[in-house]
């Protein structure tokens, strides 16, 4: 199955900080620490970061009510897929990962320096998020040099696509053993800093809106709120 590897990955303090949810506007001394413990953990934790993307593109061969049927038989269903799905010709299903080196340095700081432990945890967020978004526009400028669009990425436990449903469905058609990725029984991803994602390729495409416009937690989301503030 083939892979993708983003040139660079890089992530900022900004980055780090939005991931953990801090407010911009906090008190300048605890922003001031806050960062800096950012800027150290992005320097002793960027070295262990394995960033790829497993996907793989499926020609879609029919459209029945809420699933969307490939070769085989295997789908992907719910209202989420088919009102942002249904009109696709192709459907690239992703598996990104940072790998599992940062997972190990967190485990080695948990006890001796829970607050570099916070800062590593931060980073592994901003950049399994940051490796996402590379991604997509990696495949939605592929897909706009064959005069195609692309709609905006869903992920499973977005509103209309449950994660025990959605993990299922694209851990059948990837296989993430070839990243190290596996799932467990309750539908988590191993390493925890994976993310798994469907992009819909066609000539009617377009993007409706983003990918926080579908999730359960849009009205309370701290990192939503930093964004549009």
């Amino acid at each position: 199955m083939p892979l993708w590897i983003p040139k660079e990955l890089t992530v900022s303090v900004e980055d780090v900080l939005c991931a953990q949810g801090i407010d911009h506007k906090a008190g300048q001394s605890r922003l001031a620490s806050l960062a800096e413990a950012a800027s150290l953990a992005i320097a002793e934790g960027s070295p262990v970061l394995s960033p790829a993307v497993l996907y793989r593109e499926l020609p879609v061969i029919a459209f029945e009510h809420d699933r969307i049927i490939f070769d085989g038989g295997a789908s992907l269903s719910g209202p989420l897929i088919a009102r942002h799905l249904g009109a696709a010709q192709t459907i690239i299903v992703l598996l990104c990962s940072i790998g599992p080196g940062l997972e190990s340095a967190i485990s080695d700081r948990v006890e001796t320096d829970p607050l570099m432990a916070l800062g590593l945890e931060g980073l592994g967020s901003a950049a399994v998020e940051k490796l996402c978004r590379l991604a997509c526009q990696h495949f939605g400028e592929r897909a706009q040099t064959a005069g195609l669009s692309t709609c905006a990425p869903l992920s499973p436990g977005m509103v209309g696509w449950p994660v025990s449903r959605g993990q299922r469905e694209i851990f059948s058609l990837i296989d993430g053993r070839e990243i190290g990725v596996t799932l467990t029984g309750s539908q988590m991803m191993l390493p925890r800093k994976s993310l798994s994602m469907a992009i819909g390729v066609g000539a009617t495409l377009h993007q409706s809106g983003e990918p926080c416009d579908h999730c359960s937690l849009r009205g309370t989301c701290r990192h939503r709120r930093r964004r549009e503030a």
